[in-house]
């Protein structure tokens, strides 16, 4: 079963980069630049892992991570944060998080980050 890749980020050259190199290894990729659609998108289709920007417009990560945080039913996705920002630790020990990749990255380390938590 292809397994879902839900990547949130404002930076559109991102968003697009990280997409098709998921797409290329079979995920199933949906992908905003806002943290309100992505809430929307992940209690709709439910992905198998989330790619989280952190500083974004509109609702931030952090913001994010409270809502998932507040719906035991959607709890259970693992989310990894992709960031330039090195001083948001509190947001790293939040449940849900299993994975924090800084930015500018490889993206064989992001690619093994994804399916370590997808097997």
């Amino acid at each position: 079963m292809q397994k879902k890749v839900l990547i949130i980020d404002d930076d559109p050259d991102m968003l697009k980069l990280v997409k098709v190199n998921l797409e290329a290894k079979g995920f199933k990729i949906y992908a905003t630049h806002s943290g309100k659609e992505g809430l929307a998108i992940w209690k709709k289709d439910q992905p198998d892992l989330i790619l989280l920007d952190v500083l974004m417009p509109e609702m931030d990560g952090l913001s994010f991570m409270r809502e998932v945080q507040s719906r035991t039913d959607l709890k259970n996705i693992p989310i990894v944060v992709l960031s330039a920002k090195e001083g948001i630790r509190e947001l790293f020990t939040m449940d849900g998080i299993v994975g924090h990749v800084s930015k500018p990255f490889e993206y064989d380390e992001l690619l093994s980050i994804i399916n370590l938590h997808l097997q």
